[in-house]
């Protein structure tokens, strides 16, 4: 599955592009999230941070892992990157009792 994410706040523009494979209940991937300044054309790009992710699922639970590896210059002595823990409980309405149809497109549990 791949993935795109667009996000403009601001001046801020922020690009995450990715790749997850789901061989179930074992859920792996990888993103890459890169920056973007239109005020400061100098500081076009950013190449911000690459991420690592694991997960596993099991019926209605969901545990996921994810370190960022920081690739800027932020990197130089403040952080090299970011360990992200998530757990997930989803429990499902009968499809008689939805108000919404279900979603077309494949979304990334992770």
């Amino acid at each position: 599955l791949v993935s795109f994410n667009y996000r403009h706040q601001g001046g801020f523009d922020q690009l995450d592009v990715g790749f997850h494979y789901d061989s179930h209940p074992i859920t792996y991937g990888v993103s890459y999230r890169q920056l973007l300044w239109k005020e400061n054309p100098a500081q076009s790009a950013n190449h911000d941070a690459i991420a690592l992710l694991m997960g596993y699922s099991d019926a209605n639970w969901r545990l996921g892992y994810s370190y960022d590896f920081t690739i800027s210059d932020l990197s130089w002595g403040v952080t090299d990157g970011g360990h992200e823990l998530t757990l997930t409980y989803t429990w499902f309405t009968p499809s008689h009792l939805r108000k919404t149809r279900p979603r077309i497109l494949p979304c990334a549990k992770f």
